[in-house]
């Protein structure tokens, strides 16, 4: 079977190692076909690589405000008995993928979130795409969920529920977690000296640093915050291109520090000295981090979020404010449980548990049965008895 993926990032890392690994033990041979990394994932310096997976020549077409993609998967594609894609109508080998699976040649799976969750009304090119995923979202064999939130959505469209695998997106928190269990009071004292952090009230935000996240939002709210809570400083993990912006409010804000994309144990140091996690927009897997280090998130309902928010249970593991709140809305709730140390440490308490449901053994576990089970189904790709190719 195939995975033919746009790039590889690092938290996809030993998703794919232990889905390889499993999917072998079952006679099943995965090869995961990648393209190169666009300018805005150079920028955010989150590519990896796993050392056998196939890298496929990406060509990139500009449309208006728009990029289209086409990945010449060849061979292996049409040798493999299941091929699964990430559903995205401005993948152009998308189309070609449904070309063969309607002339028999192969068994084809999605593997997405239903619907573009942060697409903003007034992005017509968005649209537009979104129309073209919706037509396509019934032409495929199987699904693979990113939540079950996305599950209700595909399913909401028309497509069999019976052929739909929630497999309940996580990253690695084992690591994360190994990570949190080595980091001393030593190294938060030397990162707080190091970064000038005298207060004992940090917001972090983490993430990659675009336009879908309202960075002058981030910014307006944690001037609000700081006017609210004395000593308050704020943490900005992350690149990209609004790098630069961030920067620059930097440098007029003492409190405010930009970290840079951050892995590893440096990292969970950095989750270990904040109270709170501030991504009031376009959020998504940051809530695992949330979870494992016990640093509550707070959003904004509805805004624009990945589908990961679905695990999000506001007032016990999180915060939602109200839909199209204000920066001044969002700092007050970040403030007043900042400045409420038993409702924050509930919080944190909760997170915890959180973390014991959203692993990536569970999700391995869940998309390799899907694996399975699509291999089994009947449709209008060609049967056979090549399951290990």
């Amino acid at each position: 079977m195939v995975i033919l993926w746009r790039n590889l990032p690092h938290y996809r890392i030993q998703f794919y190692e232990q889905l390889r690994a499993v999917l072998g033990d079952s006679g099943v041979r995965l090869e995961l076909l990648v393209g190169q990394p666009s300018d805005g994932d150079r920028a955010r310096r989150d590519q990896a690589s796993l050392g056998w997976e196939k890298r496929v020549d990406t060509s990139r077409i500009r449309l208006g405000t728009s990029e289209l993609l086409w990945q010449p998967a060849g061979g292996l594609v049409c040798a493999s008995d299941l091929v699964i894609a990430e559903q995205g109508s401005k993948n152009l080998t998308n189309y070609w993928l449904h070309a063969l699976r309607r002339a028999g040649a192969i068994r084809l799976a999605y593997w997405g979130h239903g619907v573009n969750l942060q697409a903003r009304p007034e992005d017509i090119g968005r649209r537009v795409s979104e129309a073209l995923k919706r037509r396509l979202t019934r032409e495929v064999d199987w699904w693979f969920a990113y939540t079950k939130h996305t599950a209700d959505l595909v399913a909401g469209s028309g497509f069999p529920r019976e052929r739909i695998t929630d497999v309940q997106n996580s990253i690695d928190t084992r690591r994360l977690r190994s990570d949190l269990a080595t980091v001393t009071e030593q190294d938060c004292t030397a990162l707080r000296h190091k970064m000038g952090l005298h207060g004992e009230h940090v917001g972090l935000f983490m993430g990659g640093l675009y336009a879908d996240k309202n960075l002058p939002f981030l910014i307006a709210a944690a001037d609000e915050v700081r006017a609210r809570v004395p000593g308050f400083h704020l943490c900005v993990a992350g690149d990209g291109e609004g790098a630069a912006l961030v920067q620059a409010a930097a440098r007029s804000r003492p409190w405010m520090h930009w970290v840079g994309a951050v892995f590893g144990r440096e990292k969970a140091i950095q989750l270990r000295v904040s109270s709170v996690l501030m991504v009031p927009e376009g959020a998504g897997l940051v809530i695992l981090d949330s979870f494992v280090a016990g640093v509550p998130l707070v959003v904004i309902q509805g805004a624009f979020h990945g589908p990961e928010m679905a695990y999000l249970e506001t007032g016990l593991n999180g915060l939602e404010t109200e839909r199209g709140s204000s920066p001044s809305v969002y700092a007050e709730a970040v403030a007043a449980l900042l400045l409420d140390p038993a409702r924050l440490a509930r919080l944190r308490d909760r997170c915890t548990t959180s973390s014991n449901a959203y692993t990536i053994e569970n999700m391995v576990d869940r998309f390799s049965t899907g694996v399975l089970q699509a291999l089994d189904v009947d449709g209008p790709a060609r049967r056979g008895e090549r399951r290990g190719r």
